[in-house]
């Protein structure tokens, strides 16, 4: 089955599964007590990028913080007191999770239910957790003494900035209109009143594109002096870019610990790219409901999309 005819049976699959699904109906009318839960207060969503690596994110503790995906792999997930965790993958239609097995091992027989049980030992007791209802079954007596909120979300990014607010994003009732797990995230902080949303390590949304995550990004050991540091990252990159045919660049080096840690982008054409043209119609709908998305990006990079501020320019 290819991408697109996929794409063509999400809507009726979710109006069948809809209509039937009289126990997630009842999940989601607890979404009630997160409406306006923090309204017009401010709020930082923690991406998997590498540029998450260049924000100290122990500074934030007292903050209203938020993760999404295999930020768990963060080392100081434990120290910084995190909110909230969104995790609303779902493997139907897109098969295996998400999931890098030099990390985290084999996934086994039930990707998603592995991956909640990460997910369950690495992230504090005291974060609430926001997960995907359609997959209720592989967290079922998994998740003990939290709090948990279930949503239903869609494969595309579908806002109306003209549909009333309370309709559009009634969350006891509907699908969040998302189109990715950094888009959830959004439209669930705006949906709980936030006023002003940080996003941390969306190295993607930048100009030139940060890539790579905080976990697998190409490092290479200090025992190597930066001449030949900077020669076996670039020499990395030629070999994956002959492989895929990409346009993997070195931009920089930094030092972490043990290693160096190379700063890699690629200068693609921002206005071909679906995920810049997404962040576009959601930085219109939330400024639509009086709400402001500002990009936390390091030295030497612009943001297309959103305005932005150097960590050290938010006021802690």
């Amino acid at each position: 089955m290819d991408y697109s005819f996929k794409d063509f049976l999400r809507p009726l699959y979710y109006f069948i599964q809809d209509a039937f699904d009289y126990k997630g109906k009842k999940r989601l009318r607890k979404n009630i007590n997160l409406y306006n839960r923090h309204l017009k207060e401010r709020g930082f969503l923690f991406c998997t990028g590498e540029s998450i690596r260049h924000i100290d994110i122990e500074l934030l503790t007292n903050e209203y913080t938020f993760g999404v995906n295999l930020f768990f792999l963060h080392e100081k997930i434990k120290k910084i007191n995190l909110s909230y965790y969104v995790y609303l993958d779902n493997k139907l239609f897109d098969g295996m999770v998400q999931w890098p097995v030099n990390l985290l091992g084999p996934q086994g027989s039930s990707p998603m239910r592995k991956m909640y049980e990460e997910l369950n030992n690495r992230v504090p007791s005291e974060t609430e957790l926001i997960l995907n209802s359609e997959c209720y079954n592989y967290s079922d007596n998994l998740f003990k003494n939290r709090k948990i909120f279930f949503f239903k979300a869609s494969k595309a990014l579908n806002l109306n900035n003209k549909s009333p607010y309370k309709s559009h994003l009634d969350f006891t009732k509907k699908r969040i209109p998302g189109g990715g797990s950094v888009y959830f995230a959004i439209l669930i902080m705006i949906y709980m009143g936030f006023k002003k949303i940080y996003l941390c390590g969306a190295g993607y949304t930048y100009s030139p594109e940060y890539i790579f995550h905080f976990y697998d990004n190409i490092i290479v050991p200090k025992n190597l002096d930066e001449k030949n540091a900077i020669y076996s990252i670039k020499k990395e990159l030629n070999k994956r870019n002959k492989i895929s045919g990409g346009t993997l660049e070195y931009y920089g080096l930094e030092e972490d610990k043990e290693y160096y840690r190379g700063i890699i982008v690629t200068r693609k054409n921002n206005n071909n790219l679906s995920h810049y043209e997404y962040h576009k119609k959601l930085k219109e709908y939330a400024e639509s409901q009086g709400v402001e998305i500002i990009n936390v990006i390091p030295d030497k990079f612009e943001s297309p999309v959103y305005q932005s501020v150097s960590f050290n320019e938010i006021q802690l």
